[in-house]
C-alpha cells in the first residue's frame, strides 16, 4: 500500500511517539525535518491535546534534535501529569517501495535514555532515569516502580528502579 497522508513539499512531519490517557488527553511527539533524501529533524515537539478537540492542542516542550537526544518514543502515561518517555537520536529518510513513487520515513537510532516527564503550567520537564543509558527500548514493571530495559549492542535486559540506579541485568 501506498502513503496516503497529505504531503508537504518542503517538510515532512513524523509522529514518532503517542499515548492516550483514560480522559481521553493525547500526548504526542512531532518531529519535523526538510524533505532530502537524508535529512537531520529541524525540531522535535512534544504536543498535549484533548481527543474531543483535536485541533486545539498545547506545545508542551521543544527539543534540539541535533543535541543527541531531541527524538521521543515510546510515551507512556504513568500519572495524571507524568509520563515517561525514551528519548533517542534520529532521521528522516526517504523510502522507494516498489509500487509507490516515495514515501517519507523515520528510524531513530542509537542508544538512548528512558527520562521520566512531568507536566506543569502547560509545560514539560524531562530527568534522565539514571542507569538506562543506551537504552534502545524499555517497559515499566512492578507496578511502575521500576524499569525493564535493552541496551544498544546487547541481547541482554537489564532493570533499574524509576528512581534511577544501578542497571542489574535480568
Amino acid at each position: 500500500l501506498c502513503d496516503n497522508r497529505f504531503v508537504r513539499h518542503d517538510t515532512s512531519s513524523s509522529y514518532s511517539a503517542f499515548a492516550l490517557d483514560s480522559t481521553g488527553r493525547i500526548l504526542y511527539a512531532e518531529v519535523t525535518a526538510p524533505n532530502s533524501t537524508s535529512a537531520t529533524p529541524l525540531n522535535s515537539t512534544l504536543w498535549l491535546a484533548d481527543t474531543s478537540s483535536m485541533l486545539t492542542r498545547t506545545a508542551l516542550l521543544h527539543l534540539s534534535t541535533v543535541a543527541p537526544l531531541g527524538w521521543l518514543s515510546e510515551l507512556r502515561w504513568t500519572g495524571t501529569n507524568s509520563f515517561t518517555v525514551l528519548a533517542q537520536s534520529g532521521s528522516v529518510t526517504l523510502e522507494q517501495p516498489p509500487t509507490c513513487a516515495f514515501a517519507w520515513d523515520t528510524t531513530w537510532y542509537g542508544g538512548g535514555q528512558v527520562e521520566e516527564g512531568t507536566i506543569a503550567n502547560g509545560q514539560a520537564t524531562l530527568q534522565p532515569v539514571a542507569g538506562t543509558d543506551n537504552a534502545t527500548g524499555y517497559a515499566l514493571t512492578d507496578s511502575g516502580t521500576s524499569v525493564i530495559f535493552t541496551r544498544l549492542g546487547s541481547l541482554q535486559l537489564w532493570k533499574v528502579p524509576v528512581t534511577g540506579g544501578t542497571p542489574a541485568a535480568v
